[in-house]
């Protein structure tokens, strides 16, 4: 619930900017656009200038063999599961870790075995410990 509150905040900060600038524009302008025209100019230069995320165009699997015998990322059919790596809902999931993952976590995802009570034992080849 607090996050709703705070989105709220910074949404409506974002509105106010704009309202303000779209005042300014209009008081300085012979012949302004629209509020909407200007705000989708606006949204539309600040889309342009975001880069491209480095996300796999494909899903990678893991190899079969010894240490990630289990383990392969397979899509979830209607459902969602909580992401290992990020925490938000997830359509992917690992069934040898029985965790969601997002197909931009998905290079991230270090492979455990899942144990009961929240203990995990991370799987021979990464690293050599236990929680």
């Amino acid at each position: 619930q607090t996050k709703k509150y705070w989105k709220k905040v910074v949404y409506n900060f974002a509105d106010l900017a704009l309202s303000n600038a779209y005042h300014l524009y209009r008081l300085s302008s012979v012949k302004p656009v629209s509020k909407t025209n200007f705000i989708d100019e606006i949204i539309q230069a600040l889309v342009s200038q975001i880069s491209v995320l480095d996300v796999p165009l494909e899903i990678p699997t893991i190899p079969a063999g010894e240490p990630f015998v289990g383990h392969g990322i397979q899509k979830l059919q209607n459902t969602h599961w909580k992401c290992g790596v990020c925490g938000k809902k997830a359509r992917f999931w690992c069934p040898g870790c029985n965790v969601g993952v997002h197909q931009k976590c998905i290079v991230k995802l270090q492979h455990y075995q899942r144990r009961i009570h929240n203990r995990q034992k991370l799987i021979a080849g990464e690293q050599h410990w236990q929680h």
